[in-house]
């Protein structure tokens, strides 16, 4: 009864079981951002598109490694390295090395989901062009990073983590810190130069903004678990002293996808007018009713539909429903000028 007992409750020579605790119930917040984002953009879109997909392959690596790590925690992560046996330590170094390798991929398709709603609400060729460069190094750095986690060890023990047949794992993490950090760093750019030009409020606009740059407030977690890291490297013990690096990574990983999830809430889609950047106002004068980008073209027809209805019960004539029909459209999809904008700010 005391052995099964000890197994269950944390104590100081038996960390795992909290890491279990706090991974379970990250995990399930996580999901249901996640969830939550692509059931929003579905109700307003009707599509399913690239941004979803990466959406759900982050989750979906995020969940995997969640479920690495609770093998971890069933092969030794938080016990002493002398409590386990040969074959535990083998078994924990497998889930470990598949924990770093899931947490790589759900990191590189958190910030594609965010590049892509970028894409989405650009027009002009140039601005397009910028963030596709970025999302092209975000893709090409994550699988850089992949390999040099897939390959840090001798070929023949790639799990084999904790072994001395390893490159420099200390210099390994601090570049994937690095770049990691650039990254959200070149994403909360782009996220400014979209919403500068966007005809808003300057309240809707500073909404936005903290909605799409929402991730630097995960560079602190970044350089907080680099510390850890760094602490622990070498270690002798490494199972019981993985316990603080492992939970920093799994509140990391998680919260990646969740605020990359933001954005893409409904109030915040509703806000984002679509074709209103000062300087692409000539491609998107042909976009008629469609104002907002997150609108359907089938409750604009509706909507036109039931205003013309409306006219001829109401006996008008026709010369009447044409021209009221002209003012409707004038007022809903004529651009502001460009002095008019600028003038605005």
């Amino acid at each position: 009864m005391t052995h099964s007992h000890d197994r269950v409750r944390p104590d100081a020579s038996n960390r795992g079981p909290l890491v279990n605790v706090i991974n379970w119930i990250l995990l399930v917040v996580m999901c249901l951002s996640a969830l939550l984002k692509v059931l929003s953009k579905w109700i307003l879109v009707r599509k399913f598109q690239y941004d979803d997909a990466f959406t759900v392959l982050s989750m979906l690596f995020a969940t995997a490694c969640g479920v690495a790590i609770t093998f971890q925690v069933s092969a030794g992560l938080g016990r002493h390295k002398s409590t386990l046996s040969q074959d535990g330590l083998m078994q924990y170094q497998k889930a470990a090395y598949t924990s770093q390798l899931m947490y790589t991929l759900s990191l590189g398709f958190a910030k594609q989901t965010v590049l892509q709603l970028f894409a989405l609400l650009l027009r002009d060729n140039e601005r397009i062009r910028r963030v596709y460069a970025v999302s092209i190094t975000n893709a090409i750095s994550t699988i850089v990073l992949l390999l040099c986690v897939a390959f840090q060890c001798s070929t023949s023990t790639l799990w084999a983590i904790h072994s001395t047949r390893c490159f420099d794992q200390a210099a390994l993490w601090k570049a994937f810190a690095v770049i990691d950090i650039l990254m959200i760093v070149a994403i909360t750019v782009l996220a400014h130069f979209i919403v500068y030009a966007l005809h808003m409020p300057l309240k809707v606009k500073i909404k936005i903004l903290i909605s799409f740059c929402s991730g630097v407030g995960l560079i602190p977690l970044i350089v907080l678990r680099l510390v850890y890291v760094l602490d622990k490297h070498g270690s002798s013990d490494p199972t019981y002293d993985d316990f603080s690096p492992t939970i920093l990574m799994l509140v990391y990983v998680y919260s990646t996808v969740v605020f990359a999830s933001i954005p893409f809430l409904k109030p915040v889609l509703r806000g984002i007018p679509s074709g209103l950047m000062v300087a692409d106002i000539r491609s998107i004068a042909p976009v008629g009713n469609e104002r907002f980008l997150f609108s359907t073209a089938e409750s604009t027809r509706s909507r036109n539909h039931y205003g013309m209805r409306r006219f001829k019960e109401r006996g008008d004539s026709q010369e009447r429903i044409i021209m009221r029909t002209k003012e409707v459209h004038i007022e809903v999809s004529a651009p502001r000028s460009i002095h008019e904008g600028l003038s605005g700010r």
